[in-house]
Order: C-alpha cells, then structure tokens, then sequence
C-alpha cells in the first residue's frame, strides 16, 4: 500500500473536518512497534499525546494514539509501518488509531500504487495517481476526485469516481448527492437535502479560450472528443490534449495560464493547482493571487505578480521565472527562484534553481548603454535600469552564447540584475505594452586597469603598393609616413578621405603626415611623380577598443579598504571620468582624484566615457 498525503501549499490545504480510516497491518507484538517515522519536514511539524502537542524531531516516532499535525505552510514526510510514505501538506491532522490512520484535517494523494481507505461512504481503493479530497460540513462529508480514479464499494454496487466526480456522503454513510463531472450521466442519486447546502460544492469552471485546430477534450470516462476554437467553460478534471500549433489559455479571475502544443493538461480545482501540466510548454501570469501549477514531481506555485514559462521534459520540469518569485514544492526538496533564475523540479521531486542572480550589484547601466567592464574576476554582477527607458517597466532579455535572441532568457521589472562572463553579452530592452526597443551589451576584459596609457600618437609606414592596410591607434590618432620605391625627385601624394574631396601634399621622397591628418574611416593614397603614378592603396584607421583608456594607481585591486579610499588614476584628452557614479576632477594633464565613501561596500567603478570611442568600466573590489 503506497499513500501520500496532502499538497504542500498553503492555497491547497482544506480547513475542513474529514474522517478518512486508511488500513494498515497490525502490529500485535509487545513491546509495541511504531505505526510511522518522521522522514524530513518544514515549518512546524508537531506530535500531539492526548491534548499536548510539541514539536517533533526528524525520526520521531509515533504510536497509537498519537497524532501527526503540521502548521500552515508547512509539509512534512512519515514512513508507515508498512513502508509506504506519507506526506502531509499544511494544516493537517493525522490520528493513529489502532489498526489504521484517520485524516481529520487535510487531503489525500496516492501515488505508485492503489491506496485502500475507509470512507463514510465505504471502503475505497484510489487508482496510483489519484487524488481523493474529503470535505467536511454540516450535513456530512464531500468525497471527491480530481486528478485520476477512486473506486467506493457498496452493498448496492461499486460507484467510481474520476476526472472530477465527486459524492456527498451525509452522516449515517448514505450518499445524498453524485457531483457529476461534465461529459458524465447523473446514475440517479437522490437529491441532497435542504440542509446539506453548506456541503455542496463549489462551482468548478475555468474559462479555457483555445487557438488553433487539433484539441481534443475528455470529461471522465468519455473518449477524446475534438474541442472547437473558441472559448468555453471547462470544469475540474477535464483532460485536454494540444497538437503542435495550437495554444489554450485558461482564466480564473485575472489570473492566466496558457498552455501551447504538443502537450497534455487537466483542468485544475476552482480552489487548486489552475491546471494539472503533464507534458508541454505552459506560461503562467499570477495576478489576484497565487498560481499554482500540478507537475510531475511536485507543484510550482507563481507568486502574486508574477510570470513564468513552465517546460515538462521527460527529465525534469523548468520553470524559467520572467517576474516576481516562484516557489517549487517538489516531493522531496523545496526552492525558490526570484526573476531571472529557473527554477527546476526532478521527476524524482527533488528542487534546485539554476542561473542564479545577483543579490548585490557591481555595475549599473542605463538602458541602451554597451560598456567594457574591466574585472580580474570575469564575473560581474551588472543592472540594467528599465524604469529609466520604460514607464511601467519592462523586459531584458539576454542572447545565448552565440548572440542569438531566439530563446533568450528574461527579466522582467523596473530593473534587472545579472551575471555577465568573459567575453561578450548582448541584451535588448522591450517594454511593457510595446515601444521602441533598446540593444546593448556588455563585454568584460580580465585586466585590473593598471597597465600606462599610451599618451603618445603611433607612427606607422604604409607603402603605396596596392595593398589594403588595417591601422588601429589606441589614444591619440596615428602619424603616416607613405612612400613610393619607384618615386624619385618631387612627388605628389594625393587622399581621398571618406568619400571626401580630393587633397594633395607636394614632398620629396617619404610624405609625412602628423597625427591628425588623418582621422577614422577609411582613406586612399597614391603618388605620382611626373607623368607616372603608383597604385591606388586604400588605409583603413580605427580606435582599438581594447586599449586601456585610463591607468588606475589607486586603490590597487583587492586592496582592503578603510571607510574613504582614495581612487587616483590618469587618462588621456577627450574622456571623462566618474568614480562610484559622481564626477572626478582632472587636472591639465588627465590626471584624477576622487574619495569614495566604501562603508557597506564591496566594490564600486570607475566610469570613462568618450563621445566617439564608448564606455569604459574599471571595477575595484574589497579584499
């Protein structure tokens, strides 16, 4: 016999009375044995002897006449005396009596096996994998399956439930009233009784618009059947099945899951997981309250606010979390994913989270903005301010390794922080409600920032021999000297720059242009002298990015700091320079100052900027 108790979910568990006796082996032999061991819990897991209740230690055992209670949001796990495992879910009570267990508070799940219990109604065996929720009111009690098959044995026949039928069972054990799924027969139940209303369950529908052709729908034991396109109420425990192509979204006040193909779903409770995902692609918005979603291993429950894409594998279950936080109950591990991170639940129920986001923020950018960020550890903790470019906020979405935004991983909010690696990361801006798009990226070099500054312009010989040359410079424009070997007395050297006019310098042998003379882009040279005239060669200037634009003599990386560090360093003309994001002052010869008040602090940056050559980041941290 394999039982498993309760959801762990605060927005699952039922505050109602049940009265559930599940059969165990007894134990006969004194001294006597334990009927159940505590495997692992959360929260407050108490065993009660007689009226006390105090808390219970992992391995407590627990004997006839004790109880098993967890408190709300908490979970706990018992092995029976027969080895099967039990989980109890939040605000649930468990009273071991002589022979068996009775549930008095709580809800029922089997799992790798058929369960055999007693009900009001009379001895049940639910199906592996079925759900049997007992309800408790003033008129009797509501036995009901939502998710697979629980099979009631009576003198008057065997009455089968599933796929979200239900009885209520009045007290005495006579079944008042059959809660028919859609799609199913009423078998002729006489009607409840005026006073059975508060028992009566609750109306069960989800408004499921559906897109596209090829889904199919099954209420109970009734065969797949095609559901149109369209919008149409669907109550709990309906299978419905999506081909490639098609998508379904389910509505339950202002809350939306939507499911696209191939996958298989069953609809959830009113009062439950939204929808039960077996296999597919599901994304959920968590806007009244929260949302939770029944997977393979556990349950994935969507914060208020928040947004995630939920992904069933045959492996394992991926919650890639968009907005807000998402909690994953499996049925061994808990974790929590925050945007930005994926949260993952194993087949097995074990939860961990992958692509972890930083807690603390080593750089800040501006929507848009692309940088270098200088950083011995390659590993920096950048944010990206969305509030600044989108009014409600917005998206960042992040390339995959070869620049790609095809699948990118997102982050929603007014900011978003992530860990950026050596090498080059591409991000894209979208807001909230549409708008322009805004690009960037980040590329992070290994250096500490005290390499010199070049301050003097490169010189560089080109010879005009037909030949493409590539000619970088790294702070100040290179200086040319062009020659010709087949040039002999006075010559001409003529450039056309940029597509632009046509310029001549009048020389004799090697023409020497300072630094200047030639600005960025693209270039042309040829000499001719006389009537002859050498090939036209074509020079190609560019600014090396790479190049240090600034030497920090001040703090040294990994230096320990006091409560003010004094950052001190040297750039070249035409860069500016902030330091822990306020302006640093320079002197005539690109020399700066700046006090950093560290208290608190791990690290902070120095900013250089310039107008044509981009942004520049030298990170320092504490030792």
């Amino acid at each position: 016999m394999n039982l498993r108790l309760g959801f762990a979910s605060a927005i699952l568990a039922c505050a109602s009375l049940m009265a559930c006796l599940v059969a165990l082996t007894a134990c006969g032999d004194k001294p006597p044995a334990p009927i159940a061991a505590l495997l692992e819990g959360q929260g407050a897991v108490e065993r009660g002897h007689g009226e006390a209740f105090a808390s219970a230690p992992i391995g407590q055992p627990f004997f006839v006449g004790d109880a098993a209670r967890t408190g709300p949001g908490a979970w706990a796990r018992l092995r029976l005396r027969d080895q099967a495992v039990v989980k109890l879910g939040a605000d649930t009570l468990v009273r071991f009596v002589a022979g068996g267990a009775r549930l008095e508070t709580g809800e029922a799940l089997a799992e790798g096996g058929a369960v055999h219990i007693e009900t009001e109604a009379g001895p049940a065996e639910i199906e592996a994998g079925g759900v049997l929720r007992a309800i408790g009111g003033a008129g009797g009690v509501r036995f009901q399956v939502d998710i697979g098959r629980a099979t009631i044995q009576r003198e008057d026949g065997a009455v089968t439930l599933e796929g979200g039928a239900g009885v209520v069972v009045a007290i005495g054990g006579a079944i008042v009233e059959r809660i028919t799924p859609p799609g199913l027969i009423d078998a002729g139940v006489a009607a409840p009784p005026p006073d059975a209303g508060e028992i009566a369950p609750p109306a069960a529908t989800i408004a499921v618009t559906v897109k596209g052709r090829g889904v199919t729908s099954k209420a109970g034991a009734e065969p797949w059947k095609p559901l149109p396109a369209g919008t149409a109420a669907l109550e709990a425990g309906v299978g419905v099945k999506l081909p490639r192509g098609a998508s379904v979204e389910l509505a339950r006040g202002n809350d939306r899951a939507t499911v696209t193909g191939p996958a298989e779903i069953t609809i959830g409770a009113i009062d439950g997981p939204i929808v039960g995902a077996k296999t597919g692609t599901t994304r959920v918005s968590a806007r009244d309250a929260e949302v939770a979603v029944s997977v393979p291993g556990g349950v994935i429950v969507i914060r208020t606010g928040g947004d995630a894409g939920i992904e069933i594998s045959r492996r394992d279950t991926i919650a890639r979390v968009e907005r807000g936080e998402v909690t994953l109950d499996g049925e061994k591990t808990d974790a929590t994913a925050r945007a930005g991170e994926t949260g993952v639940i194993a087949k097995d129920g074990t939860a961990s989270v992958r692509d972890v986001v930083p807690t603390s923020v080593d750089v800040a950018l501006p929507t848009g903005e692309s940088a270098i960020i200088h950083d011995p550890t390659r590993k920096v903790a950048v944010q990206i301010d969305l509030a600044g470019a989108c009014t409600g906020g917005g998206v960042l979405e992040l390339a995959d390794a070869r620049g790609s935004f095809r699948a990118p991983r997102r982050i929603g909010g007014d900011k978003a922080a992530f860990f950026a690696g050596a090498g080059v990361t591409r991000y894209r801006v979208r807001c909230d409600g549409g708008g322009a798009v805004k690009t960037g990226s980040v590329r992070v070099a290994g250096d500490t920032g005290a390499a010199a500054v070049v301050r003097t312009a490169p010189v560089n010989l080109i010879e005009t021999d037909g030949r493409r040359y590539n000619v970088t410079y790294q702070n100040r424009l290179p200086a040319i000297t062009v020659s010709w070997n087949e040039a002999t007395g006075a010559s001409k050297l003529h450039v056309i720059s940029n597509s632009g006019p046509e310029r001549t310098f009048d020389g004799s042998g090697a023409h020497k242009l300072a630094s200047g003379t030639l600005t960025e882009g693209s270039h042309i040279l040829w000499i001719t002298t006389g009537a002859r005239s050498s090939a036209r060669t074509t020079v190609k200037i560019g600014f090396d990015n790479a190049a240090p634009t600034a030497q920090i003599t001040a703090p040294p990386a990994r230096a320990p700091w006091t409560d003010d560090v004094a950052v001190t360093g040297v750039t070249v003309e035409g860069w500016s320079v902030a330091v822990d994001g306020k302006p640093a002052d320079r002197d005539g010869s690109g020399r700066f100052r700046a006090e950093v008040a560290t208290a608190g602090k791990n690290a902070f940056a120095v900013r250089l900027a310039h107008p044509q050559h981009g942004v520049h980041y030298y990170l320092r941290r504490r030792k």
